[in-house]
């Protein structure tokens, strides 16, 4: 067998990753978002929200991306978390996520922080956001300072929706030490290609992407379509691995983080970070074929 046909089969049989520029570090392209899917009461049987964080570890991956607001998910994830012992194992990553206006923001993006470490059992965390720019001026400043004093290995700022583009430019422009921005980027909404992801890519940004699946717009949008046959030319087998691997085809991101409690998805998920990556004449067919459906 050849170095190439080696390599391709290795390539197939293990999730790719890619490196956090500030740090050299990789992680892998596909990790998994709890908003929604995540929220239960911590007394229900939680054995199907376990069997999604087992097939997210068996296949190569390890992010798990939350928030305060999302529910209670972040108690139900620390209580899976110590009952499988798993916390070492994974790339945890929740956000300063300040609903409504307090008097003290400073100390009230310190004390969530910490309960966030607290409820899920890992400190340092390894990342921790700004939530949708929130409250950007005074957070910002609290992840530095806990970056600096070793708190959380990693900081940044998200967003997820087109109406906070501008001022995510903005502050990418003025900005230093950003070592993550997440953003929504998918085959339905690929505006970030434009200014964002550039931008984040030359200021040494990972680039994460939430709504791979536009909340299920993307779904209803290819509902009773069949697959291309050309993308079987990079093994993809799904419409889920077709948009992410169409994100994942963009060489600056750094992970995809489709949202789900589902533990079949989540093997549907993960393969779509296995094998090759559409090429950009390929992306081009995919978002030409979205768009004309």
């Amino acid at each position: 067998m050849s170095i190439a046909s080696v390599n391709k089969l290795m390539a197939q049989q293990t999730m790719m990753r890619r490196v956090i520029p500030s740090s050299g570090e990789s992680i892998p392209v596909i990790g998994l978002g709890t908003s929604d899917e995540f929220e239960r009461n911590t007394s229900d049987n939680l054995d199907d929200l376990k069997a999604v964080l087992r097939n997210l570890l068996d296949n190569g991956a390890n992010m798990v991306d939350t928030a305060p607001t999302y529910g209670n998910s972040e108690s139900v994830l620390g209580k899976l978390f110590s009952e499988m012992n798993i916390q070492q194992q994974l790339f945890i990553a929740t956000k300063i996520s300040l609903r409504r206006v307090m008097f003290n923001t400073k100390q009230a993006g310190i004390d969530q922080m910490i309960e966030s470490a607290n409820v899920m059992g890992k400190s340092p965390l390894d990342l921790i956001y700004v939530h949708n720019l929130n409250d950007l001026d005074t957070q910002w400043q609290n992840l530095q300072e806990w970056k600096a004093a070793g708190k959380v290995k990693y900081i940044g700022v998200t967003i997820s929706n087109y109406r906070d583009f501008d001022d995510m430019e903005a502050f990418l422009r003025k900005a230093n030490g950003v070592d993550f921005m997440q953003i929504n980027y998918s085959l339905i909404e690929p505006r970030a290609d434009d200014v964002l992801i550039p931008l984040a890519r030359d200021k040494g940004a990972a680039i994460v992407t939430n709504r791979p699946f536009g909340n299920g717009g993307y779904f209803r949008k290819v509902r009773g379509k069949v697959l291309p046959d050309w993308v079987k030319e990079f093994g993809c087998e799904s419409w889920a691995q077709f948009t992410l691997k169409w994100i994942l085809g963009n060489p600056d991101i750094t992970c995809a983080i489709p949202a789900t409690s589902n533990s079949r998805h989540m093997l549907d998920n993960a393969s779509g970070g296995f094998g090759r990556f559409p090429e950009q004449s390929e992306r081009n067919m995919m978002l030409e074929f979205m768009q004309s459906i």
